[in-house]
């Protein structure tokens, strides 16, 4: 009985504890309007809590079980102003609130972190900055992370290559050599990789954009030199979304007139104690734009974070893992006619140059020696295959007095491998052949046995095919970038150091092959003269002797980096004054 009697009254306190905290919560509710009409799908957050709500698509929401007391509600949508206004909440009832917003454009009002040692809104900035959101990226209607960038005024990007390997630079720099030498790649504020210029290994092939991405910020010129490594010519960062109000989205891409699904997915919520997450990523298989007779684009990427709020200042973990195989496009086989200063191009005659591909179901494994001498078999339809797993983390707070500090650090595993076919020379069976047989009489027969017909695909034609087969064996690297700033009245002084380490370790272990040519399956040829027997099963040499035996090789370097930095930062009523150093130093 006595234990019977001490569970009521525990239950009863708990009931009582309960009621008492149901009535000391209240409910915010209301509409964001601009001129009367309702705006979907704002966000209406209450700062340093984990209260807020996505507007209907009338505008309206509403936001239950808010503990009393007055809050700074902040009010933000896509095209216009943020709003913040005090609001005060009382126990048991509804208030009501109906923020207006005023239409901004240009977004001149939204706060930018990237390339800034101090976020501030596009308007005070004195560099040139432009931000893509959600609905900008799903205007634009990319097929890859590089057809993104397009959008970026200034930025060009030439996404030749697929989803990777792709030429990036800003107006008025070159592109001196693949990827993006002058122009550095970020996730999260701190650079994918240090380098963006390493062949078949460029930053944007560890980048994969999708629904988590909370908005792309680009900063030209400028301090962005001073304020990261190697980035002249400016910095684009990806800035994830961290799940502040609660919500998330389900979405497949199907192609119309080629084999391929996609589904991408992202979820985040406040889970309590100012603590909130977001989860998301995708999935993919299919052949991807060009038919390659396989399944050539096959893989996905998981991304999570946690973030945790205080009075001043917020502390994120997150995680990163991509393993994604793709197709790596090369240039393909044209004709042109008439003469240097008035050619005519066009497709060759059984190759469609805008819809063909080098890659085919007949050369599914490349057979050889590896960077040591040792046999070696890889799998063609690898294509662009990173893997990569990030685990970093980000705090930032006032610490009083003016002061604050913040700190990124990242952990990245990254491997993986790039092959490709390289048209190296495509010409008539006779040029071709005789030039590998020094003009003696030959057979070309296909691995098959059957022989190549004198008007094979109805062109007769015979391509030396470099394969690209590159080994990204390690890609680690670590970065950290520490900062503290001291405030003023109209002066901010800042300093800093930032620490990186960067691992290439890489193997190119290319084979020579002798092929036909056909938007329908590349076939091995094998060539033969009386005395030799020029390519073994469709292999020609085993290396790349047509240019000098250059890729069959080693490279094993780490890389460390350190660079102190400082800047300040002076507001004055219609003007605003920022200068920045770097010193960057490398072995």
């Amino acid at each position: 009985m006595k234990k019977i009697i001490t569970k009521f009254l525990a239950i009863a306190c708990v009931a009582i504890a309960s009621s008492v905290t149901v009535f000391a919560q209240g409910t915010l509710s209301g509409t964001v309007s601009e001129g009367g009409k309702g705006i979907p799908y704002a966000t209406v957050a209450l700062l340093n809590t984990v209260y807020g709500a996505l507007t209907t698509e009338s505008g309206t929401f509403e936001v239950k079980g808010v503990p009393a007391g007055v809050y700074n509600v902040k009010v933000s949508a896509i095209g216009f102003a943020t709003l913040t206004q005090a609001v005060s909440i009382k126990s048991g009832e509804v208030t009501t609130y109906a923020p207006s917003l005023k239409a901004d454009n240009l977004q001149l009002d939204e706060v930018v972190i990237t390339g800034l040692l101090n976020p501030k809104s596009a308007l005070q900035s004195s560099v040139s900055i432009s931000t893509i959101d959600p609905v900008a990226i799903a205007n634009a209607a990319p097929r890859s992370t590089a057809e993104i960038l397009r959008s970026i005024t200034g930025v060009r990007s030439e996404a030749s290559g697929g989803d990777g390997n792709t030429n990036i630079t800003v107006r008025g720099v070159p592109i001196a050599t693949g990827g993006s030498k002058f122009l550095q790649l970020h996730e999260d504020g701190l650079p994918v990789l240090q380098f963006g210029d390493i062949a078949f290994a460029t930053a944007d092939i560890f980048l994969r954009a999708d629904n988590t991405i909370s908005r792309i910020e680009a900063i030209r010129g400028g301090n962005a030199s001073t304020l990261a490594s190697n980035s002249p010519a400016g910095i684009i960062n990806f800035i994830s979304k961290h799940g502040e109000v609660e919500g998330g989205s389900l979405a497949s891409t199907i192609g119309l007139d080629f084999n391929s699904l996609r589904t991408d997915f992202e979820y985040g919520s406040p889970i309590g104690n100012n603590v909130s997450f977001h989860l998301g990523g995708f999935f993919r298989q299919g052949d991807g734009p060009r038919k390659a007779g396989f399944i050539s684009n096959q893989g996905g990427q998981l991304k999570a974070n946690l973030t945790k709020t205080f009075g001043k200042g917020y502390a994120r973990v997150y995680l990163k893992y991509l393993n994604d195989r793709t197709a790596a496009y090369m240039p393909m086989p044209m004709q042109v006619e008439g003469t240097n200063s008035n050619p005519t191009w066009s497709s060759v005659a059984g190759y469609d140059a805008l819809h063909g591909t080098l890659q085919s179901p007949y050369l599914q494994t490349n057979i050889g020696t590896g960077p040591d001498g040792q046999l070696r078999r890889s799998n063609v339809a690898d294509g662009m295959h990173p893997v990569s797993t990030a685990i970093g983390s980000e705090f930032a707070f006032d610490l009083g007095s003016d002061w604050s500090v913040m700190n990124r650090s990242r952990w990245a595993m990254n491997s993986g491998r790039f092959v490709a076919p390289f048209p190296a020379q495509v010409g008539d069976a006779a040029s071709i052949a005789g030039g590998i047989t020094g003009g003696n009489p030959y057979t070309l027969s296909y691995t098959t046995g059957e022989a190549f017909p004198s008007n094979a695909n109805g062109n007769n034609l015979l391509m030396r095919m470099h394969l690209f087969d590159t080994e990204l064996n390690n890609f680690d690297n670590f970065t950290n970038d520490f900062s503290i700033t001291k405030s003023f009245e109209k002066v901010k002084l800042t300093a800093g150091y930032y620490k990186a380490y960067q691992n290439i370790s890489m193997s190119w272990v290319w084979n020579s092959y002798l092929t036909d040519v056909t938007d329908d399956g590349i076939r091995l040829l094998n060539l033969a003269d009386t005395a030799n027997n020029y390519t073994d099963n469709g292999v020609l040499a085993y290396g790349v002797p047509a240019w000098g035996n250059c890729c069959h090789r080693n490279y094993d370097t780490k890389y460390d980096i350190g660079a102190p930095y400082g800047a300040v930062e002076v507001n004055l009523t219609n003007l605003n004054i920022d200068a920045s150093f770097r010193y960057d130093q490398g072995t």
